[in-house]
Formats: C-alpha cells, structure tokens, sequence
C-alpha cells in the first residue's frame, strides 16, 4: 500500500519525538586496504559504504562522507562514527554502485567529490531515474537499470536486483526513482549488496535465480 504526504510527516515526527541518541563513539582506525589482484576484500567504511576489491576491480556501495544525512550541512542526522577509510585514501574506483537516491546513500557532496578525481574512469550503476543526478555532480559513465538488468563492470557481471524499499529526496518526489539491490557476479560466487530493504520474497527470488543463500 503506498503511503501518502501525511505517512511521511507522521514518520518524520516520530523519528524526532522518539529518538535515542548515539553513543559518542567519533574516532575509528583507518581499515588497511589490500590492493591484492586476486581474490575477494571487503572493507567496510560506514553505514552502507563497503570498498570491494574482486580479482583487481575496486567496487564502492553507497558512499557517504557528510556529516550529516540531509539536504542541508545544519540539520538532519549526524555522523555517529568517523568512517573506516578517509575520502582521500579511498583508491582509484572501477565500478560505484549506488542503491537509491535517500540522503544516507546517494550523498551528493561524496559523488562530486569521487567525480572530480577520476570522472572518466569510474562506471556508476544505479536504478531508472537517478541518472540525471548521478550525472550532475560529474561522472561521464552511469548506468540507470530496472530490476532484472544486468551490467558488465570491468569483466564483472552485475545484476540490478528487487528489494523493499522506497525512494524521494523530498515531499514532492517520493516514488518517482527506483530502488534496488546488487549482486556481482565473481569467480568465487556471487555477492549480495542489499542497500536498503525489509523483509519479502525477493530474497529467495533473487538467491534461486544466482544459485546462492541470500
């Protein structure tokens, strides 16, 4: 059942009424990054954010470096954690996969940021609708798939998947971009990366489809 502007400012109340705040727990290590050419790393850095590396390719998910998740740097919420690796130490990226356009995943200042420095190399996979934005902050080479779609990113095969989720950046754009999942495709196996989702059939769908226990 879809919900309405009325659903969305009930949640939005209820998420400032009853919040629990975080712990103070800013400072994190910087993870090692393994430039191994072969084999499988996974990093995580934050929230959503994981540095892959698959046989040579480097993979990043969702990247989000702002202090806060919103559309302004004054508000909205708050970096709990520094993350796991510094913006500056994050290596040359083949394939960025961006799961939804919410403020915690598709973070518009990291995107620009990670465009500047290598706009023409990096390969962005998204779904129908983000492309427009994706683009505006400078990468040359996205991808907008619908669920089922399957891209090839530097020899990896990878599948643009259904999860439950929604989309909106505001009020008056809920539902108008499509969210989705990933799985890559590797010489090991396949790769889950579910951005964000509930729970529902779409993950024995998607597992029977790759063989896998999702």
């Amino acid at each position: 059942m879809g919900k309405g502007l009325t659903d969305l400012l009930g949640l939005a109340w209820q998420s400032v009424t009853q919040a629990t705040p975080w712990p103070n727990h800013r400072p994190v290590d910087n993870q090692a990054i393994d430039a191994a050419p072969e084999g499988i790393h996974v990093t995580f850095i934050n929230h959503s954010t994981f540095l892959l590396q698959i046989d040579g390719v480097t993979v990043l998910t969702d990247p989000i470096y702002s202090e806060r998740a919103s559309p302004v740097s004054w508000a909205g919420p708050e970096r709990a954690h520094n993350p796991g690796i510094v913006l500056e130490d994050l290596p040359p990226i083949d394939c960025l996969l961006v799961s939804h356009d919410h403020y915690d995943h598709l973070d518009f200042p990291t995107l620009e940021t990670l465009a500047s420095r290598s706009p023409g190399r990096t390969k962005v996979i998204t779904g129908l609708g983000n492309d427009s934005l994706i683009q505006r902050a400078g990468f040359e080479r996205v991808s907008a798939v619908d669920w089922g779609d399957t891209v090839i990113c530097q020899g990896l095969p990878i599948t643009f998947v259904e999860v439950r989720h929604r989309s909106g950046r505001g009020l008056l754009d809920q539902m108008k971009t499509l969210w989705g999942g990933f799985v890559i495709e590797t010489s090991r196996g396949p790769i889950y990366f579910g951005g964000d989702t509930g729970y529902g059939p779409h993950f024995s769908e998607t597992a029977e489809r790759f063989n896998s226990a999702c």
